[in-house]
């Protein structure tokens, strides 16, 4: 029989990536040591993963807004430009998605942990502004 190829494995799995694989790794590259921000960003990836939303974004732009966006709430937060060139990521994706898990992070999260996060984030903005 020329021509007929045979497969090693007998069964093919299709693999799926999801956002919450690259969290470790881009937690390393940014010099994120504190697990509960890995903790929280996985709970929200896989939050986001669960109901469906922002399908349209790939899984590392997903990972890098996730942590962004809880990064965004400390005092220690690089800039949306160093993310974007540490974890070679367009800032202007990192930033579209970002604003839109803003849009739905009422969908994503309970009422208290989005309470903290706003206070949080306009404490940094008066410090800046101010």
């Amino acid at each position: 029989m020329t021509g007929v190829q045979t497969c090693a494995l007998p069964i093919c799995f299709p693999v799926t990536i999801l956002a919450v694989d690259y969290l470790g790794k881009y937690c390393t590259m940014l010099g994120i040591s504190d697990k509960k921000v890995l903790q929280l960003s996985e709970a929200i990836c896989n939050k986001i993963h669960t109901i469906g939303v922002l399908e349209y974004y790939t899984p590392t732009t997903l990972a890098a807004s996730v942590i962004y966006y809880i990064m965004e709430t400390t005092a220690s937060c690089p800039s949306l430009k160093s993310v974007s060139s540490t974890l070679n990521i367009s800032s202007g994706t990192l930033n579209r998605c970002l604003k839109n898990l803003i849009e739905i992070e009422e969908d994503i999260l309970p009422s208290k942990i989005i309470a903290a996060f706003r206070s949080a984030r306009s404490g940094h903005e008066s410090k800046i502004n101010g």
